[in-house]
């Protein structure tokens, strides 16, 4: 038999899957490497190394997972619970925030409107903010001081009163009980 790259390699494959002698035929794929670098067959006998390397690895990640402990396998599954569980409350806290941006974003926008006297169109951006937000109470905060403003004494008790119960705050009783007592003043 000639000893050409392509006779070496067809033995060093025959050798590799035929009858399943890693050793002889890793040893004709480097004899390839060798005496015949420029060949295509080289080329071929590198890939057949990366292959059988690749094999060897995996079967020794098989072989140490098998010897993996089961309480070692439970310790890594609760750690990847808990790391997917901290990564959806991140998600979920981000989303919390850019929500509170927009509204104070929003809110802000709104004040600017009230300064230039633009009450209607402030009560327009904040009733906005108010279904993007609906457990937000500076919105509901903001619209009964612009009532208050507009003497429409009715809707800022209103406001005032749903402020209140979003907020959780007793500090607003003071101001509903100064709204009324303007609005007894109002009706004389």
């Amino acid at each position: 038999m000639a000893n050409t790259p392509l006779d070496i390699y067809q033995k060093a494959y025959q050798l590799h899957y035929e009858a399943g002698d890693l050793v002889e035929a890793c040893a004709l794929y480097k004899e390839i490497l060798k005496k015949f670098p420029e060949s295509n067959e080289c080329g071929y006998a590198v890939i057949q190394l990366q292959k059988i390397g690749a094999q060897e690895i995996a079967g020794g990640i098989e072989a140490q997972s098998r010897g993996v402990p089961s309480v070692v396998k439970a310790l890594l599954t609760v750690n990847i619970i808990v790391v997917i569980v901290l990564c959806a409350v991140a998600i979920y806290q981000v989303q919390r925030i850019n929500k509170q941006v927009v509204v104070i974003g929003g809110a802000l926008n709104a004040v600017a409107k009230i300064s230039l006297g633009q009450e209607n169109d402030a009560l327009q951006i904040l009733s906005a903010l108010r279904t993007f937000d609906r457990k937000n109470p500076l919105p509901v905060e903001l619209s009964a001081r612009i009532h208050v403003k507009k003497r429409d004494y009715a809707k800022a008790i209103s406001e005032l009163q749903e402020y209140q119960k979003l907020s959780g705050s007793t500090a607003v009783n003071e101001e509903i009980a100064r709204v009324q007592a303007e609005m007894k003043i109002g009706d004389r």
